[in-house]
């Protein structure tokens, strides 16, 4: 084999290795994958925890294995932090959307009230979460002002529970470039009303027994290429083939200063002089525009005819005979 073409091989190899992830994130393609939370958290709120007697008991007054949100006069009473397992998405892609599936956990125990009319929503968060039962302390604060998506009520039908639902589009943005994709709060809507009054009770992942609805993602993926984001149109320029063709700039000539006229003596019987035209500013006379509508660049015609012969003699160096022999 002739250095030339080694050369040309071992360029190939390594375009090859260098193109090979970009390929991949590409054939990986777009899809969706169900998951559920790897972590799952719940505090409290209580307005002892500011006073010199304290936080109340740890103990949970609820149902073990269950997480919560609720509102008590108008005052936040519990939130839930979830971290959604997005290691089962395909190598190569990113979270692009998707659907949050809350199922309400409606039994004795469970501590849900008046879940119909809550108000909740999902902010993304930018702490790895623990798993962590009821506890009043070290409570984690997201992000809403970069994102909060409204949970909607779903009532029950036939054997699936009453269900929250959130859209993950929002926070799938963020995801791509958290430290921790995939973590978000469940809290109140900003500002509940005074009167408000409610709590809503979820099925840990751990939680057994019959009936347990739990909590699951439908996550959609893209490539790694592909990006999400709405971009900017670009502005339409008009050909310089088109009959609109913009005026020129003008210059403005700058008149020299007017001087003040010098004081002249006149004999008191003699008429009022009139006073002298202002100098007038010269005309402003607008520049031609000439547009070149040559082509700049004649060679490129060429590029067609040296591509023939390159290939041509490549085709016939890694064709040839090698039992030749030179002379």
């Amino acid at each position: 084999m002739r250095p030339v073409t080694r050369a040309l091989l071992a360029l190939t190899l390594a375009g090859g290795a260098a193109l090979g992830p970009a390929v991949a994130a590409l054939a990986a393609g777009s899809g969706t994958v169900t998951t559920a939370p790897s972590a799952e958290a719940w505090y409290r709120f209580s307005p002892l925890c500011a006073t010199p007697v304290g936080c109340p008991s740890q103990a949970s007054p609820y149902a073990a294995d269950t997480l919560h949100v609720g509102v008590n006069l108008g005052a936040e009473e519990d939130r839930t932090v979830l971290q959604l397992d997005l290691t089962t998405l395909p190598a190569g892609t990113k979270p692009a959307g998707g659907q949050l599936r809350l199922p309400i956990a409606s039994g004795p125990q469970d501590g849900s009230r008046a879940p119909e009319t809550a108000r909740i929503r999902a902010c993304p968060l930018y702490d790895d979460v623990e798993d962590v039962d009821g506890s009043f302390v070290d409570v984690p604060e997201p992000d809403c002002n970069a994102a909060s998506v409204d949970a909607v009520y779903e009532p029950a039908a036939g054997d699936a529970p009453a269900a929250f639902t959130v859209d993950l589009s929002a926070l799938a943005v963020i995801w791509q470039e958290s430290v921790a994709p995939g973590a978000l709060a469940l809290l109140p809507a900003d500002a509940p009303a005074v009167t408000d009054a409610w709590h809503v009770a979820f099925s840990g992942r751990d939680r057994e027994g019959e009936g347990v609805a739990r909590i699951t993602a439908a996550i959609s993926y893209v490539g790694g290429a592909v990006d999400i984001e709405e971009e900017p149109v670009p502005p339409v320029e008009a050909p310089l083939d088109s009959a609109f063709v913009p005026p020129p700039a003008l210059t403005t000539v700058d008149a020299p200063p007017l001087s003040a006229p010098a004081p002249v003596d006149v004999p008191v019987t003699a008429p009022e002089a009139a006073p002298a035209p202002a100098p007038q500013a010269a005309p402003v006379v607008p520049v031609a525009a000439v547009v070149d509508t040559s082509f700049r660049y004649p060679g490129v015609f060429l590029l067609p005819l040296a591509l023939a012969v390159v290939v041509g003699w490549l085709g016939r160096a890694m064709t040839r005979d090698l039992t030749e022999v030179e002379a």
